[in-house]
């Protein structure tokens, strides 16, 4: 190892990508989240190491901005966050790294490297692909390169997950498929002082924001997601409340959390709320849940201990649709819970989906008119996009509504703005894209709206910030397509 230096990169986004949903939004302001994968994998490597991040989509970096700050720092080894969204920006950094050095070890870990580890590695310029929950097996990789070349090659086979290749370019499989040690009890909290924290916010409220998890994973089996843990893996309540008092102390005064299910565990809920209080702990906060539970009693105790937004995933407004795409929610619940919801003082934001394979352009219209009579406070519409390794996407290649698994070409062939061809039996894409644009407009520039953030809004500043947020977003909802 020549240093101790290492670069980790939440890489470039590519706008007009068929699977970045919100770059745009990012774009716009509209919001923008710290890489929270990335900080917490530096944050359980050991301090010998000096590590720096580069969260490009915040800085509007490209590839080429990437390799100037390697050059500039010269890490021993580079880690990128891999998805299948930004597999391109990925694959175009480590080709420039290692034309410009390829000294430099180059690590790929995320989830799209544990859906398609060995194609990861054919890409021809990553050194070690880690499949799984990474920062146990990253911390071990690193320490492991320190070693003699003899003793890594004997070490390298007892870290958990770690694809690789041999002096012949032949992929070798890891010994051990998972990291049976990882707990998420016993991962170091996020490192937030590697990245300027004044930069991350949300349009809803521009203070500074920190993300954070207390779950992993999700049980359902929704048929549009790709989410790969389908166990419910849960932090400590203690542990919880040592990270929020960590962000807390950083000036930080609202968290939004972002697991997949949040409020699954009604007692578990319930416990934290108390936890808040007991512990004097001043922050707003929101989450990412599911729609029950949800009852009068959890409400006032949520409002009480900080909590200002409820974020629910609905994806359609119809019974049908909700049990083809098994989202198992009842849909003549919405209107007493948002009632719930409402007289706490608890905003709510539903996520929409159009563009289920059965639906016809009427039932998206109709899907639309729906979605504005349930009075969410905000709403985010989403077109369908078929994510390869999810059970939509595979019944579109048994059914012969794609010629061929493009997703895969791309997977092998990233290219920069790479989009499925049309694919859905009833409605083009530009037809679904309209649709969420009007309908969006129609939400977000109705006297209903506009009233309601009349009175939410504390000034004339946010009024017109919003104003603009909004404008933006839908102009360029509309050019992105």
């Amino acid at each position: 190892m020549v240093n101790n230096r290492i670069l980790l990169i939440n890489p470039p986004l590519y706008k007009n990508s068929e699977a970045i949903a919100s770059a745009y939004m990012m774009n716009n302001n509209a919001f923008n989240y710290p890489p929270l994968g990335l900080l917490s994998l530096a944050a359980n490597l050991p301090t010998k190491y000096e590590t720096k991040i580069i969260d490009a989509p915040t800085l509007k970096y490209s590839p080429n901005d990437c390799i100037k700050k390697i050059r500039q720092f010269e890490p021993f080894l580079v880690g990128l966050t891999v998805f299948t969204d930004n597999l391109y920006s990925c694959s175009e950094i480590s080709k420039k790294i290692k034309q410009y050095n390829k000294k430099i070890i180059v690590v790929f870990g995320g989830p799209h490297v544990t859906i398609y580890p060995e194609k990861t590695l054919l890409l021809g310029t990553i050194d070690y692909a880690l499949s799984g929950f990474c920062e146990n097996t990253f911390s071990q990789l690193v320490q492991a390169l320190e070693l003699t070349a003899e003793n890594l090659q004997k070490e390298l086979p007892s870290i958990p997950g770690l694809w690789r290749k041999n002096k012949n370019n032949v992929i070798i499989k890891p010994e051990i498929e998972k990291d049976t040690a990882w707990n998420i009890n016993n991962i170091k909290s996020p490192n937030r002082k590697l990245l300027d924290i004044t930069k991350y916010f949300t349009a809803a409220n521009k203070k500074t924001i920190a993300t954070m998890v207390t779950s992993v994973g999700c049980p359902f089996r929704c048929v549009f997601c790709d989410v790969l843990e389908k166990r419910i893996l849960t932090k400590n309540i203690s542990v919880m409340i040592s990270e929020i008092k960590e962000i807390l102390n950083l000036g930080i005064q609202q968290i939004n959390f972002f697991d997949d299910c949040f409020n699954l565990q009604r007692t578990r809920v319930i416990e934290f709320c108390h936890e808040i209080l007991n512990n004097k702990l001043n922050f707003e906060w929101s989450f990412r849940g599911r729609l029950e539970p949800c009852d009068e009693e959890l409400s006032k105790l949520l409002y009480k201990a900080g909590c200002r937004r409820a974020q629910i995933g609905i994806e359609a407004t119809d019974q049908k649709t909700i049990d083809i795409i098994r989202k198992d929610i009842d849909i003549t619940k919405i209107p007493k819970i948002l009632d719930i919801y409402k007289r706490n003082n608890i905003q709510t934001m539903g996520y929409f989906i159009i563009g289920f394979p059965h639906q016809t352009y009427e039932d998206c219209v109709n899907s639309c008119k729906q979605m504005i009579k349930m009075r969410f406070d905000y709403i985010n519409l989403f077109v369908l996009v078929p994510y390869p390794n999810t059970e939509i996407y595979k019944e579109l290649l048994k059914k012969g509504f794609l010629q061929k698994d493009y997703w895969e070409e791309h997977i092998k062939n990233p290219k920069p703005n790479f989009r499925l061809p049309k694919w859905h039996p009833f409605v083009t894409k530009k037809e679904l894209i309209k649709l969420a644009h009007r309908y969006h407009k129609r939400f977000y520039f109705s006297p209903r709206f506009i009233l309601a953030e009349l009175k939410r809004a504390k000034n004339l500043s946010t009024i017109m910030k919003n104003t603009a947020l909004a404008v933006k977003i839908i102009i360029n909802k509309t050019q992105q397509h």
